[in-house]
């Protein structure tokens, strides 16, 4: 009788596993973020800040207390490396956080619109394409 080998099929997983982990060491998610206050870099933890957004070809963030500062990091870079748990991108300018979210309303369209909690003069319109994605991360399901 022939033997075979007990882990023969198990080295294909095993390395995609470790291909996995490597790209999450070189690519780590945003823990901190330096922002340029007062002429003076300090750094802030992420999970403080509300929602990233453009405006006049700027990136800008919204803190709890209903600040706006410029950050050096496009929406790309931001939806990259932000924790899909905790921020949703819900069209090309808004990336937010479920806390800042006071109400959310049908919009038009199939969209819906959201009302931040520290800012409600922003209007943020989560697109058509994104709707459900969005309920699911609501919902706190994986998306």
């Amino acid at each position: 009788m022939k033997e075979t080998e007990p882990y023969a099929g198990i080295h294909e997983p095993i390395d995609t596993v470790l291909a996995t982990i490597s790209h999450l060491k070189s690519n780590p998610a945003y823990d901190l973020i330096l922002l340029n206050i007062q002429l003076a870099d300090v750094k802030v933890k992420v999970q403080k800040l509300l929602v990233f957004y453009t405006e006049d070809k700027e990136v800008l963030l919204l803190t709890h207390d209903n600040k706006h500062y410029i950050i050096p990091y496009s929406v790309e870079e931001l939806s990259a490396k932000l924790d899909p748990k905790l921020y949703f991108r819900v069209n090309r300018h808004y990336i937010i956080s479920a806390e800042a979210i006071s109400k959310v309303h049908n919009y038009f369209n199939f969209k819906l619109k959201v009302e931040l909690s520290a800012d409600p003069k922003l209007e943020i319109i989560v697109s058509r394409t994104k709707t459900t994605a969005f309920k699911l991360w609501m919902n706190g399901e994986t998306v």
